[in-house]
């Protein structure tokens, strides 16, 4: 569906790539676009619609966007929470369905220009701080195990846009390569070459298990970077963060200052 010039989209994604000169300009350009966000959804959802006016909030009573109503997760399991028909979506996203198969979270883009800027943006930003590029190593599937996975569409495009020619996915077969894992370590600690680890808890876990058993310690170069994405959920065991972190910290030598981390336990 062609959207016309100047669209809610197209407003997103020149709002995520500005400058504001202040954080009071910042403040109030978001405030005003998430309040047009709220009224676009107000009108073209339905379900969403029904919600607002349970909690009597409407683009004309709500003025501030903390005051925009919230649509629980569940909703996401139940109905199809979308403004345009979702036979057009470019993409849907599925949640793990950890706790619920049979009803698993559905996100429907209609353009995936708007997440895929902000997703670069933000690492950019938060991720990368003054570098280009870096090595990165996948601990979790990729998009073509895993089509309808954000985490898989995000870590694709995170290798694709800030990647070196050595960057690769170690999750295949439904495990993690060790063994080319293990290889590529090697490979960065012999050109002193930073890494980036991504991956969820859970594949830190199973990683940490893994090195355990060889009681081996890979001491990455500086400025190496483990990126946690959080995710529990489901999972035979589960451990604290600061658990996780403080192993991980000790096999690889990272500080903690270069840890990147999303606890995230949606499902």
């Amino acid at each position: 569906m062609t959207q016309p010039k100047n669209s809610l989209p197209d407003r997103i994604i020149s709002f995520i790539k500005s400058d504001q000169s202040s954080q009071e300009e910042l403040e109030v350009a978001f405030n005003q676009l998430a309040c047009d966000i709220f009224a676009y959804q107000f009108a073209k959802n339905q379900p969403y619609r029904l919600l607002a006016q349970q909690q009597r909030r409407t683009p004309m009573t709500t003025k501030h966007w903390q005051d925009v109503p919230r649509m629980p997760i569940q909703a996401f399991k139940q109905m199809t929470l979308s403004t345009e028909d979702i036979s057009q979506s470019a993409d849907i996203f599925y949640s793990s369905g950890t706790t619920d198969p049979v009803h698993k979270s559905q996100h429907y883009l209609s353009r995936l220009d708007v997440w895929e800027t902000a997703m670069k943006q933000g690492f950019k930003q938060y991720v990368m701080g003054k570098r280009q590029k870096i090595t990165i190593l996948s601990l979790f599937p990729d998009q073509v195990a895993n089509p309808h996975s954000s985490l898989s569409r995000y870590i694709n495009t995170a290798i694709a846009t800030f990647g070196t020619p050595d960057s690769q996915v170690l999750f295949r077969d439904g495990a993690i390569a060790m063994a080319a894992l293990k290889g590529a370590l090697d490979h960065a600690r012999t050109m002193n070459q930073p890494v980036l680890l991504i991956g969820a808890s859970f594949s830190y876990v199973h990683l940490l298990d893994a090195l355990a058993t060889s009681d081996q310690r890979y001491p990455l170069p500086e400025g190496s970077i483990v990126f946690d994405t959080g995710g529990f959920k489901g999972q035979a065991r589960t451990i604290s963060m600061t658990t996780l972190y403080t192993q991980l910290s000790e096999f690889f030598n990272v500080p903690r200052a270069y840890y990147q981390h999303v606890w995230d336990d949606r499902n």
